[in-house]
């Protein structure tokens, strides 16, 4: 009986240094340099007849991102996106020759991130995001345009904010913006232009135009005289 006991008392002890050694080899949580918003983790995506990728900043911009599609450098496919000059994340669509196509076949994008800075050791932080996901030919969806202005009263020689960053498209293609102001004037493509009337005779139509490259959509806002 005694053995029996030694035997189990020893088993015990043998299991809490593997599980000990198993939890020491775990390996270190990385910090999140980036944050992949699509194309999201096991998901089916639409590639019409590409795929969008948009990747986000946690805190500032990175030293060094690399990317890879099923093995493929697509790095020079990363573009950035600012906001008010500051680079806030990348923006790339993979190309659709460079896809597996069907929903039963798997894409892998490999993302290799560097920071900017070293931290308190010296080291330089490092993130590795792997997102797995299927692409299927679908119909592209047309975009959504939205205006927003700060006055709906038309006043002579006073400026009229107009904002048509709330479009959007169902695929998160990038958009052109269009603005035609109703009063003959030169048109717009930015984003968020301004525009100042001569004159306030009578009510004008704005209408703003975005497309994702393939559609289009239109929206109207009338400014009162």
């Amino acid at each position: 009986m005694r053995w029996i006991v030694a035997l189990v008392s020893v088993g015990a002890v043998l299991l809490l240094l593997v599980s000990a050694g198993a939890r020491s080899r775990q390996p270190r949580s990385t910090p999140d340099l980036v944050q992949v918003i699509t194309p999201a983790p096991d998901a089916t995506v639409p590639a019409h007849p590409d795929v969008n990728v948009i990747v986000m900043f946690a805190a500032g911009a990175p030293g060094s991102v690399r990317a890879r599609l099923n093995a493929r450098d697509v790095t020079a496919a990363l573009k950035p996106i600012t906001e008010q000059g500051t680079q806030v994340g990348l923006r790339g669509v993979l190309r659709h020759g460079e896809l597996r196509l069907g929903p039963h076949r798997t894409n892998r994008l490999k993302l290799l991130v560097h920071a900017g800075q070293a931290d308190a050791k010296g080291r330089t932080p490092h993130q590795v995001v792997r997102v797995r996901f299927h692409a299927d030919e679908m119909p592209d969806k047309p975009p959504v345009a939205t205006i927003v202005a700060d006055s709906r009263i038309l006043r002579p020689g006073i400026v009229v904010h107009f904002d048509g960053s709330q479009s959007s498209d169902p695929e998160s293609d990038a958009l052109t913006y269009q603005w035609d102001f109703g009063d003959g004037s030169s048109p717009s493509t930015d984003v968020a232009p301004t525009h100042t009337y001569a004159s306030a005779d009578s009510s004008r139509t704005v209408r703003l135009t975005v497309s994702d490259g393939q559609l289009t959509a239109d929206a109207t806002l009338t400014l009162l005289s």
